[in-house]
């Protein structure tokens, strides 16, 4: 592995990051993640071994010292992600967040160890990042245009919460599942009202 990469850039950047070598390690956002010896050692293994082209990676996502393992996902979070890949097999979206993702190659097997992902420092913060993650793809729906009604997205709120309280089981993290459910049903909705409401 030449270089790990863990900075913001969008799209292009991500594949210069990678360096010459054949593995690119995928950003995930956050103060800080961690690579564990173990992770270090499976890793190589994988590169040397597999044929796949990718492999998602489990993660680990903490608020301040709380680990949060369940509830996350609709653009929100996530639990694991293709962040194990060989250079050219992912490609970026332009999106300036969560942009969309296209594969070459087949998917190998998932990697045991897990990531500890430092995602925010507290509520507050991850409260922050919704104003921060709607702001950025208001301005994509601004861009492209947004056909679908305000009352789709009223409908998206619930079928999104549903999604991460119930069905990812975010209802055993406690009021941390909560909040992360009502941010994730949220997320559509208001990035849909800012981008009808404000101009920039």
């Amino acid at each position: 592995m030449s270089m790990l990469c863990a900075i913001p850039l969008a799209a292009s950047l991500f594949s210069a990051c990678a360096g010459p070598g054949p593995l690119a390690v995928g950003y995930v956002e956050g103060d800080y993640l961690l690579l564990a010896p173990i992770e270090t050692a499976e890793i190589r293994s994988v590169v040397s071994s597999s044929p796949a082209s990718r492999h998602l990676i489990p993660v680990d996502n903490y608020i301040g010292e709380h680990l949060v393992r369940y509830g996350w996902g609709a653009s929100f979070g996530k639990n694991a992600y293709p962040g194990l890949f060989r250079k050219g097999a992912k490609i970026w979206g332009r999106e300036r967040v969560h942009p969309s993702l296209k594969f070459d190659g087949p998917e190998g097997a998932p990697l045991t160890a897990r990531l500890i992902h430092h995602v925010d420092r507290n509520l507050s913060e991850t409260i922050r990042r919704l104003d921060r993650y709607t702001t950025a793809r208001a301005i994509d729906l601004r861009a492209k245009g947004d056909p679908d009604p305000t009352s789709r997205y009223v409908r998206r709120f619930f079928s999104r919460f549903w999604k991460c309280f119930v069905a990812r089981k975010g209802y055993r993290e406690g009021g941390y599942g909560l909040v992360i459910a009502a941010l994730a049903g949220l997320y559509p909705l208001v990035s849909h009202l800012k981008a009808k409401y404000e101009k920039e």
